[in-house]
């Protein structure tokens, strides 16, 4: 799969600067005036940074996302599914804060990680011993 298939085509700039215009305009209706406002810059800067754009993601498709690509092929799942997971936590947390706030969004962001975290402590933990209280129940029937 091209990596380049992630990055946002060009000639979508305008179909989704007017989806943040229309969004801003329900943000408008629902007196969220400061993210209405956030939504208009935001695709007032997309149109603006399109003509610029187009030539950076050409180039950085004929430089090599190729060995990019190869390179992340090469890492283990683990780490893989490490990094994706903080990259999902640094889009909601964008997301959060856009809407909510940043304090608010910190304060989402951590609860999510310490939840998750603790659910991978407890699975880690109590799996060994869920696997020999499984196998003595075996053998005893």
């Amino acid at each position: 799969m091209n990596i380049a298939m992630w990055l946002i085509p060009t000639e979508l700039a305008q179909e989704i600067a007017t989806l943040f215009i229309m969004l801003s305009g329900v943000a408008f209706m629902l007196r969220m005036t400061r993210a209405a406002w956030s939504l208009i810059v935001l695709a007032v800067i997309l149109l603006a940074m399109e003509p610029l754009l187009e030539p950076m993601v050409e180039a950085a498709i004929d430089v090599g996302w190729d060995e990019g690509a190869a390179l992340v092929q090469q890492l283990p799942w683990w780490v893989t599914a490490i990094v994706a997971a903080l990259f999902g936590l640094l889009v909601l947390k964008v997301v959060l804060s856009f809407f909510l706030g940043r304090r608010a969004a910190d304060n989402a962001v951590g609860t999510l990680a310490a939840d998750g975290i603790r659910t991978l402590l407890s699975i880690f933990l109590t799996a060994p011993i869920r696997i020999i209280g499984g196998l003595f129940r075996s053998i005893n029937r």
